[in-house]
């Protein structure tokens, strides 16, 4: 309880930089997700796939780390400025879209996985 409450204090003392970092998600990372994922439903290719995939691993997992590092510094008490943001995503965006295109590899193989022993023709094999 005692770290709920000190943490709705300090979300209150930083509430501006909290906005500020939730806003700079919301425009860096979210909405060229969104607008991504919108062009793949839409117009469904292998191009427009990769392109979403390549915006959500380039920007929408960089900027999500950068917004954790800048509400970390927050909740240790230091004073981030607006530039914070910027210069964590940076900082982080190389390890960020590299576990982000890790996990996106692993997905794509589990899938390919699925796939294919769901078309196998023995009873057996789709079994296991």
């Amino acid at each position: 309880m005692k770290i709920l409450g000190r943490g709705l204090r300090l979300s209150y003392d930083y509430l501006g930089m909290v906005l500020a970092g939730s806003t700079l998600w919301f425009f860096v990372g979210l909405v060229p997700a969104a607008l991504a994922g919108v062009a793949a439903v839409r117009f469904p290719s292998l191009f427009t796939l990769a392109t979403a995939a390549f915006v959500v691993v380039l920007l929408t997992v960089p900027a999500f780390t950068a917004l954790v590092a800048v509400s970390r510094s927050l909740a240790r008490g230091e004073e981030v400025p607006l530039a914070g943001f910027w210069h964590a995503f940076r900082s982080y965006c190389a390890r960020s879209a590299g576990i982000a295109a890790a996990g996106g590899l692993v997905m794509v193989i589990l899938v390919l996985d699925l796939a294919f022993f769901l078309q196998a023709p023995s009873v057996w094999v789709r079994a296991v």
